[in-house]
């Protein structure tokens, strides 16, 4: 049986109020120095915009610039401030970006255009924020997506001027993806959607043949030369994508790290590590995200 639009409406109404939920938990910063709601144009909607929190102190220069999940049509930055200071703490700088959410008449292309005018700010201005220049991206789910496409495209120029991403000289120290999804080109057609719930979920854009390789990681994955840390679990719903991009990746050589939780229990499942904090299996991922970046910042 498809997943039609009518059973999409209804897994969204309770995806948003999981995410209303997790908005209550987050954390207050007020302790740090902080730059909310910051506009890379004038008049920018708030779902175009991000959020910089500066740590304490951040011995190794690091930044972490974050992109949230939520199946392309829920969730945005602030819900994931509470994952972002699980590293402010542990001396990393962090950027949080956000995109605009698909309704069936914007889609995949136009949250990637958002976040590279988002990008293209902020590294025209990391000075201003006094934040580190050792950069990092990271996504989990369908942020993961964009945090390995955007990774590519700092890797290639070509790719980077076809998605308009200025990188300004500045290199990509690593990406570290969470569940992400990786073979965007397959997934809508292999995962029981109707076109009209396709077309909810990633945007009239998903029936543009050539749009759709443009916005493909796994179309671009040959240009993947920073290093790479991804995660999944066995619980999780998206393990065919992790399985994927692992057998791609070691067929190309690329510089890999990979946590694996192979763990039956039930709170051990998609992004976990960012919804629950606390979690012994959770703070081995995120745990391991710190080190990754030490080691490669």
């Amino acid at each position: 049986m498809k997943l039609g639009a009518f059973r999409f409406s209804i897994a969204r109404f309770f995806l948003n109020r999981s995410q209303k939920a997790q908005l209550k938990k987050q954390p207050s910063l007020d302790s740090y120095k902080t730059f909310f709601d910051v506009a890379p144009f004038d008049d920018a909607p708030m779902t175009n915009r991000y959020d910089v929190i500066c740590a304490k102190t951040n011995p190794l220069g690091i930044t972490l610039i974050d992109i949230h999940g939520g199946a392309y049509v829920t969730a945005e930055r602030k819900n994931n401030h509470g994952f972002m200071e699980y590293f402010v703490k542990k001396g990393f700088d962090s950027v949080l970006l956000d995109y605009p959410l698909n309704d069936g008449k914007q889609g995949v292309d136009d949250q990637v255009r958002a976040l590279v005018n988002e990008l293209n700010h902020l590294l025209a201005n990391l000075d201003e924020y006094g934040i580190g220049k050792h950069l990092f991206l990271t996504g989990d789910s369908a942020g993961g997506h964009f945090a390995c496409l955007l990774a590519e495209a700092f890797c290639d120029e070509k790719l980077a001027n076809k998605l308009g991403l200025q990188t300004r000289g500045h290199k990509l120290s690593g990406v570290l993806l969470n569940c992400p999804v990786y073979d965007f080109g397959q997934i809508g057609m292999n995962s029981g959607l109707t076109n009209g719930t396709i077309r909810l979920m990633f945007g009239p854009m998903y029936f543009d043949k050539e749009k759709v390789e443009l916005h493909d990681p796994r179309a671009h994955v040959n240009s993947l030369t920073c290093p790479v840390f991804i995660s999944s679990c066995k619980r999780d719903f998206l393990i065919q994508q992790y399985l994927t991009f692992c057998g791609d990746a070691e067929k190309l050589g690329l510089d890999v790290t990979k946590v694996f939780l192979d763990v039956d229990d039930p709170k051990v499942a998609h992004v976990h590590n960012i919804l629950d904090l606390s979690e012994e299996h959770a703070v081995q991922v995120n745990d391991a995200m710190a080190k990754f970046m030490s080691d490669k910042g």
